[in-house]
């Protein structure tokens, strides 16, 4: 039994399965890498052999134990959030499998697919996927658009982005410099899709198929944009002379405190001794700036004396400005509003510099739609109630030679104008492509549809 002929029950959620757990080991903690540009290809070898909406449910599985097993921790947060939340995320997933099965079945039949002879519905033939060069353009594209819109639907979720897997690799996310990650996004799909594209072409040709797709201008293409891709990484890396300016230590702590202790008062001695210590252990090193994690104050900083005095004793003491994580409530005209703030502590009064977080995380920072919802909170376990931000804000701080920033929640204006630029080219092709390709093949289907009314009249 070939992939191309429709494989079994099992042997469909064997491709699943693997797909899943490829995707998992090249996230934390297995980290592996390269697992990220092979874990498409069980999946996208499954699409080729049903329909749209078995594709959906396929796609939605996957990704329900992708992000089951790779945010396993938020389990420490919410039980009942995590599963809520990984179901939602899998419906991204899902959204993905569909196209593609709808492309290659629905459409993809309109130009040249196999079974033409029997059937008197032309729409009924045999899945034939996208001809190679769109599926090279189309698939990741589509994928890419789908981690946009994840990122930022419903305050967005940014998390295990198939680009994050390959921070380890730092010479690879260079790229990331001119279409941020979703052009990392975008090669690793399309080199899954290259892969797919082989391997579906092989068992087609094993499986009878007169005509199956050629190996070579898809193999070519694809190694042409990476060889592109990795000269600009070695020329930006290797080549092109650095920026002068003054470089900067900086030091991060980490206390690894547990969710049920990090608001219990019983611990807070317990936790600012604890991070004094990784901090004073930390200033050693000299740094310029020591960052303490989000929410790390077991306190409101600025309000809570005792809190406030201890981090201005210790900064202090290391002669090093300390990146403050604390939540802090904000008194408005609307009533109290709990803020995830972080303060740049450089000397022992204030006002000190804050930013209040702008892109909080849903099931663990604030609850969607509980302002219409209420009982949400009534069957959720204990969840922040936080409130996003409203501004973006540059700390300053003095080094050596001048002075350097720590740029919160923004890019530099114009790399992200640039990146946003390169994701909208490359939507925009793939919308053409993708367009171009739907109306070639409905006018082929609709020629067929005339052909065979005209055959039956005659007979």
């Amino acid at each position: 039994m070939t992939f191309a002929r429709g494989p079994s029950a099992l042997h469909r959620v064997f491709l699943a399965l693997a797909s899943a757990a490829l995707l998992v080991i090249a996230f934390p903690s297995f980290n592996q890498s390269w697992a990220a540009w092979i874990a498409l290809v069980p999946w996208l070898v499954l699409l080729r052999d049903v329909k749209a909406r078995a594709a959906f449910r396929w796609s939605w599985l996957i990704g329900f134990v992708f992000f089951l097993a790779s945010i396993w921790w938020l389990v420490h947060v919410t039980l009942v959030g995590w599963i809520v939340l990984c179901a939602y995320l899998a419906l991204y997933f899902g959204v993905f499998g569909w196209t593609v099965a709808w492309l290659s079945h629905d459409v993809g039949q309109g130009a040249g697919g196999r079974g033409q002879g029997t059937s008197k519905n032309p729409f009924s033939r045999a899945p034939r996927p996208l001809p190679l060069v769109p599926s090279l353009i189309v698939i990741p594209a589509i994928w890419t658009v789908l981690e946009y819109l994840r990122s930022h639907l419903l305050s967005g979720f940014g998390w295990n982005l198939l680009a994050y897997s390959q921070t380890p690799w730092l010479p690879i996310i260079q790229f990331a410099r001119v279409t941020g990650a979703w052009g990392v996004s975008f090669l690793i799909v399309l080199l899954n899709v290259s892969v797919a594209g082989v391997l579906i072409g092989r068992q087609s040709q094993a499986g009878g198929d007169k005509e199956p797709p050629s190996d070579v201008p898809l193999l070519s293409a694809c190694c042409m944009l990476l060889v592109a891709v990795f000269g600009y990484v070695l020329w930006q890396v290797q080549v092109k002379p650095q920026s002068e300016g003054a470089e900067a230590r900086v030091a991060v702590v980490q206390g690894n405190i547990p969710q049920e202790q990090k608001w219990d008062e019983a611990f807070q001695e317990r936790i600012l001794t604890q991070y004094e210590t990784l901090t004073r252990a930390a200033a050693m090193a000299h740094p310029g700036l020591i960052v303490w994690p989000e929410t790390s104050a077991p306190g409101y900083f600025g309000i809570d004396e005792d809190v406030t005095q201890r981090v201005l004793r210790l900064q202090a003491a290391v002669g090093r400005p300390i990146l403050l994580g604390t939540p802090y409530p904000r008194v408005t005209p609307d009533g109290l509003l709990l803020m995830n703030r972080a303060t740049m502590v450089n000397g022992p009064s204030g006002p000190w510099k804050s930013y209040d977080k702008l892109h909080l995380v849903p099931f663990g920072e604030f609850v969607p739609g509980d302002r219409q919802m209420p009982w949400l909170r009534k069957v959720l376990p204990p969840i922040g109630d936080f409130t996003p931000g409203q501004s973006y804000t540059v700390f300053r701080t003095p080094v050596a030679s001048g002075q350097w920033r720590v740029a919160s929640g923004q890019l530099k204006r114009g790399q992200s104008t640039v990146e946003y630029a390169v994701f909208i080219a490359v939507v925009s092709a793939a919308l053409a492509v993708m367009a171009l390709y739907v109306r070639r093949s409905i006018q082929a289907n609709l020629k067929m549809l005339e052909q065979q009314i005209n055959a039956e009249e005659v007979s």
